[in-house]
């Protein structure tokens, strides 16, 4: 059952960065992996010895009582169209993020997540090139069957792959051909995020490759040929850049405009923020914020902002509890260039967007949370094999 579940995670983070182009074609696709991981854990649990440990991390724990704090504010928001199937996302993806970090997972088992999650990054950019050529507002994206794909979700998909990529183009190893196809897989990817137009996809991009690159030079990881190899795709990325894109991510205006085209991010984050008063403290509830556009604009507008939109709809006292978990993560991961980056990269971007319905950053916190359980059982482990060494002694 184990090794089922093992498979079932594995294909759920392939498939988390393509579900935006399956959708066109079918349904949500990991809706339906993860209530299969979900079933599967509950008959794991059930023959479970008494003997066995579940792992519950503080992030864990913040995650649940965050979730818990949105149910209670169903007590005083109006409901409208929208409200439960914003309720119950939280919590599917709440229990999906437990579910799977329950487990003490080995080294070999979470690379296997993040290869997994690379390869689903490495297909969703193909599809993003091979299926591009339709408008979606000013740009260019995905088209599948006459339907688009949100580009700004589009290059939020794809950054983890370009992350782990990184890792394997950095890794000092016998094999120069792994690092190169490293190299040329993030360069690839880089381009398919470039392609779609996405501020806040660079923007992410941007300071995942910073931190990258950062904390490798402070684990000396970088030689000559890690540089030179840069450098050379560098330049070729560059110049195909400058002659497919119109360098709409570094044009920035649009955010100051209008409620036209939804893309006028600092007017609704404005408008929202002229609302405050002392009901913040405590929130207005889940699908708060669509209730209050309904009122000030006369339509529900989304905040495009997933800090804003948790800090409407549950305060500052839920906002802390949530933001907690990946404060905590980030923090512990510090010198984790591959979880680190995936983890600032995925909150960077839910700058731009309300990524909570999303899979992307859901899942760089589980990542954070998987290797983290496992390191602290090896620590655990550790302390009491000195203290039984020490007790014999």
């Amino acid at each position: 059952m184990r090794t089922i579940e093992k498979y079932l995670i594995a294909l759920y983070f392939f498939i988390s960065p393509v579900e935006i182009a399956l959708h066109l074609l079918v349904t949500s696709s990991t809706k339906y992996i993860g209530l299969l991981i979900l079933l599967v854990e509950a008959c794991v649990l059930v023959s479970r010895s008494r003997e066995s440990v579940i792992s519950l991390s503080f992030s864990s724990m913040a995650i649940i009582l965050w979730t818990v704090y949105c149910i209670i504010s169903l007590t005083w928001v109006s409901i409208n169209e929208h409200t439960y199937e914003y309720i119950t996302t939280y919590v599917l993806m709440s229990a999906l993020l437990l579910v799977t970090t329950f487990e003490l997972w080995d080294s070999k088992t979470i690379k296997l997540f993040k290869n997994s999650y690379l390869l689903g990054s490495l297909i969703m950019a193909i599809v993003s090139i091979a299926f591009a050529g339709g408008k979606y507002l000013d740009r260019e994206t995905v088209v599948i069957m006459g339907r688009e794909c949100d580009p700004n979700q589009v290059a939020a998909n794809i950054l983890p792959g370009i992350v782990i990529f990184l890792d394997y183009a950095l890794r000092k190893q016998k094999k120069l051909i792994i690092n190169f196809l490293g190299y040329m897989g993030a360069a690839f990817c880089i381009y398919a995020i470039f392609m779609t137009g996405s501020r806040g996809g660079f923007v992410g991009l941007s300071i995942s490759i910073l931190s990258v690159l950062i904390i490798s030079i402070r684990n000396k990881r970088l030689t000559v040929t890690h540089v030179i190899f840069a450098v050379l795709i560098s330049i070729i990325g560059f110049s195909l850049m400058l002659r497919n894109q119109n360098w709409r991510v570094l044009d920035f205006e649009s955010y100051t405009g209008t409620y036209a085209n939804g893309s006028s991010r600092t007017v609704i984050w404005k408008k929202l923020l002229e609302s405050f008063d002392i009901s913040w403290l405590w929130g207005h509830g889940v699908s708060g914020s669509l209730n209050y556009f309904q009122n000030v604009v006369g339509r529900p507008i989304a905040v495009h902002n997933t800090f804003l939109l948790v800090l409407y709809e549950v305060g500052i006292l839920g906002f802390g509890i949530y933001i907690f978990s990946y404060v905590n993560m980030a923090y512990y991961h510090r010198k984790n260039a591959v979880l680190f980056s995936i983890l600032v990269g995925s909150l960077v971007c839910s700058i731009f967007l309300d990524a909570l319905n999303l899979r992307y950053i859901w899942n760089s916190l589980i990542l954070c949370i998987m290797q983290y359980n496992i390191e602290s059982s090896l620590q655990i482990n550790e302390i009491n094999k000195q203290y039984n060494y020490k007790y014999i002694k």
